[in-house]
């Protein structure tokens, strides 16, 4: 797993992301505020996806059965 100090971490892509909105509702409230509104709408399709991947992976590795066995 990826640590925080690691390179290949997607962190800086978030940041770089989040300052990129915080320049443009300073600029252009207006686009901001419609990127805003897509961003969040394009989350909240994406998310069922994301939490069904994360549970057949969870299923496939065994993860929960191996974390309460005694």
């Amino acid at each position: 797993m990826a640590g925080v100090d690691d390179p290949g971490h997607p962190t800086h892509v978030v940041l770089i992301g989040l300052t990129g909105l915080a320049l443009l509702a300073m600029v252009a409230p207006a686009c901001w505020l419609a990127l805003w509104r897509g961003i969040v709408r394009l989350m909240a399709v994406l998310a069922p996806a994301l939490a069904f991947g994360r549970a057949a992976r969870a299923v496939i590795r065994g993860s929960a059965e191996s974390e309460f066995a005694l």
